[in-house]
């Protein structure tokens, strides 16, 4: 077979998936109308690098208007994902103090849970916050092990995956956990000081979007909590959790044009923190957040070691201004 009779053979097919391409990024567009069109608009990496391959593939089989349309979709999803692409001045702290946080949604059916327990021991230096998600019953009294290393430890743990933990070392540490919604889930409030600064820590793991009403739950948690955190004046406000969403989902924009937050990850690259199985990062998604105020620097955003779980630990290390 010669090179024009693969290239026959070859470009129909780059055409399909360069048309099914092209279709899932425009439903993408209609997401904030329909639950199943927002379920599109969590793969922008996945876009681009479909879009570069058809793209390469669409010019050496000679189907340039083809080709046209894929980079098209290249140059829109690099659009998408260019604030977090872009490098940012690194922050200096200003005098107000810092904060080390650690997230981890250890997932409810993980088979070796004391890893985590072991993870957080061995930090050379030890979070002044961790939050952990899916905390269930058999594991609530292992979190007690790090008792010496956090005096606060509250914990509301659940057999479905919503149940929450929350471990704080900073100065007049306070912990409420509220119910939310039609499945009661729950929100914690982290109130505490850093230096002479106080700081308000929301932790929140909202239900994935498996269908119209368990989105509708998302988005009314999502923008209840936004609700919450524009009335609030004063504090500096950190939001943190599994939110069950991506950055280009409609879900989160309460959060960022409402509450008036900011996206730790900005400027630092893409970093997928949850993958289905085989559990490979690098065809995850970005679903655990930390979102900052006004006032707040971000130093530092880094993924952790795989942990048996389908998420991956986030550690943020934050400075007051």
């Amino acid at each position: 077979m010669n090179a024009e009779s693969i290239r026959r053979a070859v470009a129909p097919w780059l055409i399909f998936f360069n048309l099914i391409s092209a279709a899932a990024c425009v439903v993408a567009l209609f997401g904030r109308w329909h639950w199943l069109a927002d379920l599109f608009a969590h793969f922008v990496p996945h876009y681009l690098a479909a879009g570069s391959v058809l793209f390469l593939g669409l010019l050496l089989t000679r189907r340039y208007s083809w080709a046209a349309l894929a980079l098209v979709i290249v140059s829109w999803n690099t659009w998408l994902l260019s604030p977090y692409l872009l490098p940012q001045r690194s922050a200096q702290s200003g005098g107000g103090g810092s904060l080390e946080l650690l997230q981890f949604n250890l997932s409810r059916d993980n088979p070796a849970p004391l890893v985590t327990i072991g993870y957080i021991m061995s930090l050379e230096r030890p979070p002044d916050v961790v939050i952990l998600f899916e905390n269930n019953p058999a594991f609530a009294p292992e979190v007690k092990r790090l008792n010496r290393l956090y005096p606060t430890i509250a914990q509301m743990p659940r057999n479905d995956n919503f149940g929450m933990a929350v471990l704080s070392r900073l100065p007049e540490s306070n912990v409420e956990f509220r119910e939310f919604g039609m499945f009661r889930l729950p929100l914690m409030v982290l109130t505490g000081r850093i230096g002479d600064e106080s700081i308000r820590l929301f932790a929140s793991h909202p239900p994935p979007p498996l269908g119209a009403a368990l989105s509708r739950e998302r988005n009314g948690q999502l923008l209840g909590l936004a609700n919450e955190i524009s009335a609030i004046d004063g504090d500096h406000i950190v939001v943190a959790g599994d939110l069950n969403t991506t950055v280009w989902s409609h879900a989160l924009k309460p959060l960022v044009e409402k509450a008036g937050l900011r996206d730790a990850q900005r400027g630092r690259g893409y970093l997928p923190t949850w993958a289905p199985p085989p559990y490979a990062r690098w065809i995850g998604v970005p679903i655990d957040h930390t979102l900052v105020s006004e006032g707040i620097e971000v130093q530092d955003r880094y993924v952790g070691p795989w942990l048996a779980s389908d998420h991956w630990p986030v550690h943020t290390r934050l400075a007051l201004r």
